[in-house]
This record gives structure tokens, sequence and C-alpha cells, in this order.
């Protein structure tokens, strides 16, 4: 029972290894065929960036293939892109903090939030004032 060979790549990955270096290997790219409507879209956005050096040209920018400014969205003192993509997203942010809160504190860390500097040269904050007490008096 032979199933049917599907070629689903247009380009098939492929390594070349150097003959007279150790460990010296150069890869290409697999490039996966794409159906009809995913060729007419590609094209489409082809034809788009096309119009789009063509209009970069005419607006008199010169040596560059970006918008002025788009360059620089990005400060170059930023050091948070370089580990970028080596922790999973969190959609809820939240939950999340709410989460490494909870891990902080049975880790035994404080996890909560910082007192005014008014509470803490021992002045009593908003709570204590109302007549409740404070958790730390019973010790």
């Amino acid at each position: 029972d032979t199933e049917p060979i599907v070629d689903t790549m247009e380009v098939q990955a492929q390594e070349v290894h150097a003959l007279q270096k150790a460990h010296c290997i150069v890869a290409n790219f697999p490039i996966r065929k794409l159906d009809g409507k995913e060729a007419a879209k590609t094209d489409r956005l082809k034809r788009l960036r096309v119009l789009e050096l063509r209009q970069l040209r005419h607006a008199g920018v010169v040596g560059s293939n970006v918008w002025p400014g788009r360059r620089n969205e990005i400060p170059d003192d930023i050091s948070w892109i370089v580990n970028e993509g080596q922790l999973a997203p969190r959609i809820d942010v939240v939950a999340s903090l709410k989460e490494s809160r909870a891990e902080s504190k049975k880790k035994g860390g404080e996890g909560g939030e910082e007192k005014p500097a008014a509470a803490a040269k021992g002045e009593k904050d908003d709570a204590t004032e109302d007549g409740e007490e404070d958790a730390h008096e019973g010790e």
C-alpha cells in the first residue's frame, strides 16, 4: 500500500557540505508551493511594494527603501529587543502580573505594593485610620 507522493515544495531543502573543511555546511531556504489564492495575494503584495518604492523615489527619498523616520521608530539604546522571542507572549497581562506576584509571595518575596513615604516613616495609612487593626500589631 504505497501512498502517492505529494510534492508540496517549490524548492526542496538541501545542504552543501564542504570537502576540505570540517563542519562547513551551507543550506538553502526551502520554498513551499502556493495555491492559487496565496500566489495571487503574493503577486498583489509585490506589485504594491513596487508602487511604494516608485512613490518613495517620486517623493525625493534617495538611497533608502524606507520612508523617512521609519528606521528611527526604535531607539538605538533599547536592549529588550535582543532577547525578543525568548519568552512566550502573554495575552492577559493582568493575569500574568497576578501570577508573578503570587509566585513571588510563595518564594518569600514581598510582592505587594510599596507603601507611601508617610507610611514608611511611621504614620498611619488610610486603612489603619478607618479603625482597622494593622496586621503586624499582634506580632
